[in-house]
């Protein structure tokens, strides 16, 4: 209802249904996301900023709200020095359950790179999926030639495209599963540890 509410820019009624929210079940994530963008929409910054960091404690794997977090920051760079300071925890938490951040030319650049790698492209195209593992031998002189050929911002062919795609539905990159978001934005990837 939050959600729906704050689509509405009906923000104060919305902030009273999260905090409701809040009250019936404290493990609700996007209740605490939700809230975040209602106190935000109402220039209460600083108690977005604490509602948003919540958030991504209760659910690290969903980066939505650190995401806002971090728009929010961007946006307002007079909050206080302890709001910069939840955010580095924020990120040591997210590191410590494995995520990092890739941009998205890095994502494009590794399905240019698949792409690349003949089995894994002709597993997407007839499974429409990325195969569990990838042999990767080649995969550093593949990325450095693509990179020297065609920069590090890349527009994808079509067969790169697919291979795109593929990674975008499934969330996944080499080395385990990505949360990915839209091209434009940075990506997370969460990574094995050897």
């Amino acid at each position: 209802m939050g959600y729906a509410l704050n689509q509405l820019q009906r923000h104060e009624e919305a902030e009273l249904y999260c905090r409701q929210a809040i009250q019936i079940n404290a493990e609700r994530h996007n209740a605490f996301k939700n809230l975040g963008v209602a106190l935000e929409e109402l220039g209460q910054n600083e108690e977005a900023a604490l509602q948003y960091a919540q958030a991504t404690v209760l659910r690290p794997t969903d980066t939505r709200a650190f995401d806002h977090l971090e728009r929010l920051m961007d946006a307002h760079s007079g909050l206080p020095e302890s709001v910069a300071n939840i955010r580095a925890q924020l990120l040591d938490l997210l590191h410590d359950r494995g995520m990092t951040r890739v941009t998205a030319a890095e994502a494009k650049a590794t399905a240019a790179v698949y792409a690349q790698l003949g089995s894994v492209l002709e597993y997407v195209r007839s499974n429409g999926q990325l195969p569990d593992t990838i042999d990767s031998v080649n995969a550093s002189t593949i990325l450095r030639t693509v990179v020297e050929n065609r920069g590090a911002d890349i527009n994808l062919t079509p067969d790169e495209q697919l291979v795109y795609s593929a990674m975008i539905k499934e969330g996944r990159m080499h080395g385990g599963i990505a949360q990915l978001s839209d091209a434009t934005n940075p990506i997370w990837h969460s990574f094995k540890r050897s």
